[in-house]
């Protein structure tokens, strides 16, 4: 479930940037308050898809699996190649957990 939190990779040195920009005067309003509350989410949305059929759980997580290493296969591209080529997921109604972190030349 980490790629709901993406703030626990940032570099400790950058952390108080961040901060600055996503804090919103409150204890528990910061970027990775609301990460952790998505990533909440979505154990949730997947636990209920195994409680519906444990096929289309098997599908789901087909689905993310191929989708991360596909998202890590683009960054090796680009960091070897300088290009990278990411494709569009499209996802249904019952999809709705993945999120898709496309890189942006």
């Amino acid at each position: 479930m980490c790629i709901y939190t993406p703030s626990n990779y940032i570099f400790p040195s950058k952390i108080a940037k961040y901060i600055d920009l996503t804090h919103n005067k409150g204890n528990n309003l910061t970027q990775q308050g609301r990460e952790q509350g998505i990533r909440r989410l979505m154990s949730i949305n997947l636990l209920k898809r195994l409680e519906s059929s444990v096929y289309s759980f098997n599908l789901t997580l087909t689905r993310i699996l191929d989708l991360i290493t596909g998202t890590i296969k683009a960054i090796d591209d680009y960091e070897t190649y300088g290009l990278a080529g990411i494709d569009m997921v499209e996802a249904s109604e019952d999809d709705f957990e993945l999120i898709c972190f496309l890189v942006v030349k």
